[in-house]
């Protein structure tokens, strides 16, 4: 897992420092409203890619809340779960011999010492984990409810403005997707894991593996949805100056959006 987590880290911490690049530099002044707020959730999902994905590379044992870091932390000898590790020591060996009966498949790491328990009892992780779950698809949903009301209710704009708005809205619901589909489903997976006992550890590896590439999805999505990053990073690749759809003019060399 180690190797895939770093693997992974090689090939995505380059995408988001790109996307940042993208976002802060190359962001047309018709997006200039939307420029932070989406600067500020890429530079979020960045953080995460690195403190997942390289510092940290969380090694979990769902459906027991027990684990151990792999990543760059723990080589350099600085755990970031010592006082942790420290309380719950004692719990941590009995959770391992429980752990070790009910799961008699568990992989040698489970043995490691520095292998710690966060919680014995399951249900405090699982029950506060679905409840924020659902509230985070309800919040969704209702914003997503509220904004296609708004696109489809009789207003004075034109109707090339209405389109273009449109368009806006299913890019923007694309782009809240891709990444939420990367964290919701693991997490679904640990939810379920837990409530039913079920242990796989590959599919463990697999689920931090991808939540570890979230920032790195995120901006690939970004860069894909939104016209300006997308031709950019086409003209860079093939060396061919492709020119903007109708949506977007050119102003002193810069694309600016026209609603109008």
């Amino acid at each position: 897992m180690t190797m895939f987590s770093y693997l992974g880290s090689f090939v995505s911490i380059p995408i988001d420092v790109f996307g940042l690049y993208l976002i802060y530099f190359k962001t047309p002044r018709g997006m200039k409203t939307l420029k932070w707020t989406i600067f500020n959730a890429h530079f979020w999902g960045f953080l995460s890619d690195v403190l997942i994905g390289s510092l940290t590379i969380p090694y979990l044992f769902v459906p027991l809340i027990m684990g151990f870091p792999l990543g760059l932390l723990s080589i350099l000898g600085i755990s970031p779960v010592i006082q942790v590790y420290a309380a719950f020591s004692c719990v941590a060996e009995q959770s391992k011999k429980r752990g070790a009966k009910k799961f008699p498949c568990v992989t040698q790491e489970f043995y490691r010492d520095d292998n710690f328990v966060l919680v014995v009892n399951t249900a405090l992780v699982s029950i506060p984990l679905s409840i924020t779950l659902a509230y985070f698809i309800l919040q969704i949903f209702v914003f997503f409810l509220q904004c296609l009301c708004q696109l489809f209710k009789a207003s004075a704009v034109s109707a090339r403005t209405r389109s273009l708005q449109r368009q806006y809205f299913l890019s923007v619901c694309t782009q809240i997707l891709v990444p939420v589909i990367t964290i919701c489903s693991p997490v679904i997976y640990f939810i379920f894991a837990i409530q039913f006992d079920y242990y796989n550890q590959s599919i463990n590896n697999i689920c931090c593996i991808v939540i570890s590439m979230y920032g790195c999805i995120s901006t690939i999505g970004t860069i894909i949805i939104y016209e300006p990053y997308r031709l950019f990073t086409l003209n860079r690749i093939f060396g061919q100056q492709m020119k903007p759809s109708r949506n977007l003019i050119q102003d002193s060399g810069k694309s600016v959006i026209v609603l109008e």
